[in-house]
């Protein structure tokens, strides 16, 4: 009792921190409160992770920067309750496997794992107060007024939440309640189940990877499936401008993002329909690509069951140089691009070291097609880029060919544009994303030599 009551308390402290606090006058004042909670965050990790003790009293520039592959050779050293990597793989495998998420690894421990989509997979340890910390946060930046409304109101009906995911967490199900109903759709089932289980459970609010909600749109537009969301949240993949339009033609209404991964909860739309980094609760450290473009490295001062310091991310964000009507000073972004191997490589027409190509640019091509094809894949394999198009059910042999020769046609002259030499084109047919598998259309399998 004395347990679910502070973790109560944890919860409403950071919902009314996060949804009425933070009211920083400008940009400098944001940084100023973050680097001293970065260091009072860094006096505790030196002393409670074993990994850190010898960087005490030292700034956050000289603590070594950690990713993906050291964090797991060192996992047990990263995490108080020194759980080995095996042990968190082994219970998060096993929940998956028997579809069972509730269970903790340790008393008041929490494990989870990430997609694997760099083909390795995370795996993250979160206690029962941080599990209440990120619940009150998240529903702090998501909930609209008119479902705060519906949730103090004793009287009113609970707000329903469906979320459909590969994999369910203890993070995620911390939200349900009495006036809350989380409900959990397992993507390893077929998408006319989730749809049925849908149209039963009728939510009100709907989060789940862009794909998904596209697929679900499309039902929705064919008058195969008559849901009314209030709310549409894209979690998980990158939000494409085709998936977009789509989910606006079949409920009326823009796609909101929220950016969560392994490392932590880093972006989400706010009411003026901007995407924030979530800066009151993470130091963002950006590795700038070029001057729009940069690789987030994250200090989540929140966190101390596993440490994330200095944690360097391979995804691709780009950023606005807008400030945003909402008033807040955090950092604005205009799109998610994708991880750092969703960038395709080639050689400029007058210089020898490889040229970036950014997917935005191919995402943008393939949009511009007519008709555009209903899905693609774009794959780098040396000089070798290989394409596979889904074109509509009934087209013909002709009618695909077609757009095989519109789609050269289209890469040849974006790489005159940029003066870049163009690839080796090889088509092959259209290969179907598995259940729950995340979706990645564009994607750098083996890279050029980039000298």
């Amino acid at each position: 009792m004395l347990n679910r009551l502070m973790q109560g308390g944890i919860f409403l402290h950071a919902f009314l921190r996060t949804r009425y606090g933070f009211r920083f006058r400008n940009r400098a004042a944001l940084e100023a409160w973050q680097q001293q909670r970065v260091q009072h965050f860094l006096q505790r990790c030196a002393k409670r992770i074993p990994f850190y003790r010898r960087y005490a009293g030292q700034a956050l520039q000289n603590w070594p920067t950690m990713q993906k592959t050291l964090m797991q050779q060192h996992f047990s050293e990263l995490n108080q309750a020194g759980i080995s990597l095996q042990q968190a793989q082994q219970f998060g495998l096993a929940a998956e496997k028997q579809r069972a998420f509730s269970a903790p690894l340790q008393p008041g421990i929490a494990v989870g794992l990430s997609s694997g989509t760099s083909g390795q997979r995370g795996v993250f340890l979160v206690s029962d107060q941080e599990r209440a910390r990120w619940a009150g946060v998240i529903l702090a930046r998501v909930l609209k007024p008119a479902h705060l409304k519906q949730l103090l109101n004793p009287f009113a009906s609970p707000l329903s939440v469906a979320f459909l995911l590969r994999a369910n967490s203890k993070l995620y199900t911390t939200i349900h309640n009495a006036r809350l109903h989380f409900h959990y759709g397992d993507l390893q089932q077929s998408l006319s189940a989730l749809m049925n289980w849908l149209q039963g459970i009728q939510p009100q609010i709907l989060i789940a990877p862009a794909s998904v909600l596209a697929a679900i749109a499309r039902a929705k537009i064919a008058g195969e499936l008559h849901i009314r969301p209030q709310q549409v949240i894209s979690v998980a993949e990158v939000l494409e401008a085709d998936d977009q339009l789509l989910i606006q033609q079949a409920w009326q209404q823009k796609t909101e993002q929220i950016y969560q991964c392994t490392e932590g909860l880093l972006a989400y739309t706010c009411e003026h329909g901007q995407l924030h980094l979530n800066e009151e609760w993470l130091h963002i450290q950006a590795q700038w690509i070029d001057d729009a473009r940069f690789t987030p490295e994250i200090t989540d001062f929140g966190r101390e069951t596993q440490a994330f310091v200095r944690y360097r991310l391979d995804d691709v964000l780009r950023v606005s140089h807008s400030a945003c009507n909402c008033g807040r000073h955090s950092r604005v972004l205009s799109a998610i691009e994708g991880r750092q191997d969703d960038v395709l490589w080639l050689a400029p027409v007058s210089k020898s070291a490889m040229q970036p190509v950014f997917p935005d640019k191919l995402r943008h091509l393939m949009m511009q097609l007519q008709p555009a094809p209903e899905d693609y894949r774009i794959e780098q394999h040396g000089m070798i880029w290989l394409i596979r198009l889904q074109a509509a059910t009934s087209a013909s042999p002709e009618t695909v060919g077609a757009l095989q020769h519109q789609t050269a046609t289209a890469l040849f002259s974006l790489c005159l544009q940029q003066e870049l030499q163009p690839p080796e084109l090889r088509f092959a047919g259209w290969e179907a994303f598995a259940a729950g598998q995340k979706r990645r259309r564009i994607r750098c399998v083996q890279s050029p030599n980039k000298e």
